[in-house]
């Protein structure tokens, strides 16, 4: 049998070759795809890092964070000293405070872009509801990025517009001291010409000066004023008020008082008058407790009803209106009248004010009337005190409150049940059924 001799490859045999051609080339692409992953690799993180750097340098990021540290988590005082409030020397700093917090008090805080008259900055408006108080500013500060050396945004400028809204005007004699909340105003305040009032028999005859008035004028408070006008005695004017033009006026005062000094005549008069118009008051009311004498058998019968009532109907206007309220405040009331609808669809309470509990006190109800020959209809008067607590939901306050309640009620038992069919205030029931002026 003849061996089978195995022939060992020379290198140079094309085979042979071709194998280290091969792995040469797997090697080096193996190694340029690995570069190009290297390199990929790091152009990638320089991005990331570039995209990161210039994310970090926009102005809307440090907007944000000026609002909040500047605005959102200031209070009032710290606010106000943004800007440049001017207060009166007739007010206290902590009014201008008091003004302010009660403009952040009426909305939440809010601030957006604005158009900026200055192109190196972007500015931004601050606001409550609709009402635009302050402004600041970001422009470019000096420190840079790592990578693509962009600058950081900084707060460039705050700028706070707080104006006094009241201002008022007090027309006093030349002679008296007027004090503008307690502090006297000088001469100084006095705006126009005098103005010298006509003479009349109260006035003295030799002195001009008494009926002689001027106007002092007062601006840039934050509060309605504390008033007050004193004589060359000493004594304190009474003032009126006209709410139109916030101003106030002692000229009838004035007028009165020299009346009071000089004109006993007048005095008597107005003391006659006023004892005559007291005696028709008391016939009146005499008359009219006689008109409106209590049936004791209706009180007997059914006040506990009308007591019911009452508190029924005091729920329904100060609870948060519900559907089962209404169904539960209806049951007192016939269905038809403008005061079943009033229950049924037309009220709803939309106070601020949430009532948690009630109770009521002084509960008292009177001057019960037949209204037909039938008596199947009858009014009568409820008053009662009724006693709160809740939370005011704009400010987060809780306290107590309470609300008078002094209405007529007329009332239908016709049929299974009383069932009132009008409850109107009592002074517009007194209104509607007083005797009619012939003239």
């Amino acid at each position: 049998m003849e061996e089978t001799k195995k022939t060992r490859r020379q290198p140079n045999d094309p085979q042979v070759r071709d194998r280290k051609s091969r792995a040469r080339f797997v090697l080096v692409w193996l190694i340029a795809v690995l570069v190009i992953l290297m390199l990929w690799m790091i152009v990638l993180s320089v991005v990331n890092m570039a995209l990161k750097e210039y994310e970090s340098v926009q102005p809307k990021y440090k907007a944000e964070e000026i609002f909040n540290d500047y605005f959102l988590t200031a209070d009032a005082e710290k606010i106000v000293e943004y800007g440049s409030a001017d207060i009166s020397v007739f007010e206290k700093k902590s009014d201008a405070y008091n003004y302010f917090a009660g403009i952040l008090g009426s909305g939440a805080l809010s601030y957006q872009e604005v158009i900026s008259p200055d192109s190196s900055v972007r500015m931004y408006a601050v606001a409550v509801n609709d009402i635009t108080f302050g402004y600041f500013t970001v422009g470019t500060g000096t420190e840079e990025t790592h990578l693509l050396k962009l600058k950081y945004p900084v707060l460039g400028s705050i700028a706070v517009n707080i104006k006094p809204t009241f201002g008022t005007s007090v027309f006093a004699p030349k002679n008296a001291r007027v004090e503008i909340n307690g502090i006297p105003a000088d001469k100084s305040c006095i705006r126009g010409d005098d103005v010298v009032l006509s003479e009349t028999e109260y006035f003295p005859k030799d002195d001009k000066a008494a009926r002689t008035m001027v106007n002092y004028v007062i601006n840039g408070l934050y509060s309605k004023p504390e008033v007050a006008v004193f004589s060359r005695d000493g004594k304190k004017y009474e003032l009126v008020y006209d709410a139109v033009s916030g101003s106030y006026s002692s000229e009838l005062a004035l007028r009165t008082d020299y009346a009071e000094k000089y004109n006993a005549e007048i005095l008597r008069l107005e003391e006659e008058k006023r004892r005559k118009e007291e005696e028709e008051k008391k016939r009146l009311e005499e008359e009219e407790r006689k008109r409106l004498e209590i049936s004791e058998s209706i009180r007997t019968e059914y006040e506990p009803w009308i007591v019911e009532m009452s508190k029924q109907y005091n729920k329904f206007i100060y609870y948060p209106t519900t559907q089962a309220l209404r169904d539960a405040t209806k049951v007192y009331f016939k269905s038809g009248t403008d005061s079943y609808s009033y229950v049924t669809s037309s009220y709803r309470n939309w106070a601020d004010y949430k009532v948690s509990s009630m109770d009521f006190s002084e509960i008292e109800t009177s001057y019960y009337e037949w209204l037909n020959e039938g008596r199947t209809l009858f009014k009568c008067r409820i008053t009662l005190n009724c006693n709160m607590n809740g939370k005011n939901t704009l400010t987060g306050e809780t306290y107590p409150d309470t609300e008078y309640f002094a209405m007529t009620a007329y009332v239908d038992i016709s049929g299974s049940k009383p069932l009132v069919t009008k409850l109107v205030t009592t002074e517009f029931d007194l209104q509607e059924t007083a005797p009619k002026d012939p003239a």
